[in-house]
C-alpha cells in the first residue's frame, strides 16, 4: 500500500511540477500575445474611428512589430495585418454606435488596403520561403520532450526518499514505472493543451502558410493540366497569366474558405478588371478554396469570373487545355 502511494505522490509530483513551468513559460507567452493582440485592435478601432486614420500595410507592419517588442513575443505569433483588418472590418460592420453614413466611409479606407494586404503573403515567399515543417516541429516540441522527461525524473525520485541509504533502489520496478507513468500522463496533458490550442490559433505564421499553400497548390494544378503560365510581377493586381483555349486569363488566388463581404469582392472585381485592359487579357479567374455566391450584377460585363478550384479544373478541361 505505500508503494502505491508514493507512486501516485511521485506522479502528482511530476504533473504539478510540469503544470507550473508550463504556466510560467507557454502560458504566460501565450497570454502576452493575447493581450498585444487585444490592445493593438483597440489602437487601431480608436484612430481609424475618432481620427479619420488611412491605414496601410507598412504603416501596420511597424505598428505589430512595435507591439512584439513591447510585449516580448515574436513578430510571428501575433495577427497579420490581414487579419487586423478583418478584425476591424467586423467591429466596425457591427458596431450600433456608428451610423450607416459614417459605416461606409470608414470602410471606403479599410477595403483597398485589405485586399491589398491578403496579396502580400504570396508576394513575400517568391523572396523568402518559410521554416520547413520538419524544423518547426522540432523547434515546437524539443522544450516540452526535455522539460517532461526532467519533471518525471523528478517525480520518479520521491519514491526514493523513505530509503536514502540505499542506492541500489535507484532502478528498481517502483522508481521505472512511477517515471513511465508520470511521463504518459505528462503527454497526455500536453497533447489536451496543443489540441485546445490548436482551435485558438490564429498566428500570422499559419494564415501566411496558408496563403502560400494554397498558391503553390494552384500552381502544380496548372502543371497537371498543362497549362502554361507566368507569374505576374509584385504589383500587377494578379498572380498568374496563364492561356486556356486560346485564351489570355488572368489568375488570382485567395484562399477564402468562408462568407467573404460583398464590398471586398467587389473592390477586387474591379481591379481585376482594370488589369484585364491594362494586359491585353480576356477575362481574369479569381480561385478560392470553396465556391463564393455572387450576385450576377456584380461581375455583370466585367469579364471577371470566381470558382473555387475544383470548378477550375472543370474549366480548363472543357475549354480544352
Amino acid at each position: 500500500m505505500e508503494t502505491y502511494l508514493l507512486t501516485f505522490f511521485s506522479i502528482s509530483v511530476s504533473v504539478g511540477l510540469f503544470l507550473m513551468g508550463y504556466q510560467k513559460t507557454v502560458g504566460a507567452y501565450k497570454e502576452r500575445v493575447r493581450t498585444a493582440n487585444i490592445d493593438l485592435e483597440k489602437v487601431l478601432l480608436k484612430r481609424i474611428v475618432l481620427e479619420l486614420y488611412r491605414p496601410t500595410i507598412e504603416g501596420l507592419s511597424r505598428l505589430i512589430n512595435g507591439k512584439a517588442q513591447d510585449y516580448r513575443v515574436k513578430r510571428r505569433d501575433l495577427f497579420s495585418e490581414v487579419q487586423f483588418l478583418e478584425v476591424l472590418f467586423t467591429r466596425i460592420f457591427e458596431s450600433d454606435f456608428i451610423n450607416s453614413n459614417q459605416r461606409n466611409k470608414i470602410l471606403e479606407r479599410i477595403i483597398p488596403v485589405l485586399v491589398e494586404a491578403e496579396d502580400t503573403p504570396v508576394e513575400n515567399i517568391r523572396v523568402a520561403e518559410l521554416p520547413s515543417a520538419r524544423k518547426r516541429i522540432f523547434s515546437r516540441y524539443a522544450y516540452f520532450g526535455i522539460f517532461a522527461v526532467f519533471t518525471s525524473i523528478i517525480g520518479s525520485l520521491v519514491i526514493l526518499l523513505p530509503e536514502l541509504s540505499e542506492t541500489t533502489m535507484l532502478l528498481t520496478p517502483s522508481v521505472l514505472a512511477a517515471f513511465v507513468a508520470s511521463l504518459s500522463v505528462i503527454i497526455v496533458i500536453f497533447i489536451t493543451y496543443r489540441f485546445r490550442e490548436s482551435q485558438e490559433e490564429t498566428s500570422n505564421e499559419s494564415a501566411f502558410q496558408s496563403g502560400i499553400d494554397f498558391e503553390r497548390k494552384v500552381r502544380d494544378t496548372l502543371k497537371k493540366l498543362g497549362v502554361t503560365s507566368k507569374l505576374s510581377g509584385s504589383h500587377s493586381g494578379f498572380d498568374f497569366l496563364v492561356t486556356i483555349g486560346g485564351k489570355k486569363i488572368l489568375i488570382e488566388v485567395k484562399p477564402w474558405s468562408d462568407r467573404v463581404p460583398i464590398s471586398i469582392i467587389q473592390h477586387l472585381v474591379e481591379r481585376l478588371s482594370q488589369s484585364i485592359s491594362a494586359h491585353g487579357a480576356d477575362e481574369a479567374i479569381i480561385i478560392t478554396m470553396k465556391p463564393v455566391e455572387l450576385p450576377t450584377d456584380l461581375i455583370k460585363d466585367m469579364h471577371v469570373r470566381i470558382m473555387a478550384l475544383r470548378e477550375f479544373k472543370n474549366y480548363v478541361v472543357h475549354a480544352g487545355a
